[in-house]
């Protein structure tokens, strides 16, 4: 049995490959930034930063950011599609 790589066994090598949150939503920014136009892409940022201020954690946000990238991706969805989008009520 081959012995395991030594650096691989250290508590950062471990959070890095257990916690990589932080790496895909570096990525999930740069993609968003090529693929969206900028009003878009503002859009993008503060849900963001409405994810953050409300205390989610990386794995939700990480969630929440790819499902928000797809619905606003879309050609036929605009600035103001969406923002009619966030004013209407599903529950009473």
């Amino acid at each position: 049995m081959k012995k395991p790589n030594q650096i691989s066994n250290t508590a950062e090598s471990l959070s890095e490959n257990v916690h990589r949150h932080e790496k895909w939503l570096d990525k999930q920014h740069q993609t968003a930034k090529k693929r969206l136009s900028p009003e878009m892409f503002e859009m993008f940022e503060k849900y963001d930063n409405d994810l953050v201020m409300s205390g989610v954690s990386n794995s939700t946000r990480h969630t929440s950011l790819i499902k928000f990238l797809v619905i606003i991706d879309e050609p036929k969805h605009t600035v103001e599609f969406i923002s009619e989008l966030q004013n209407v009520r599903i529950v009473d």
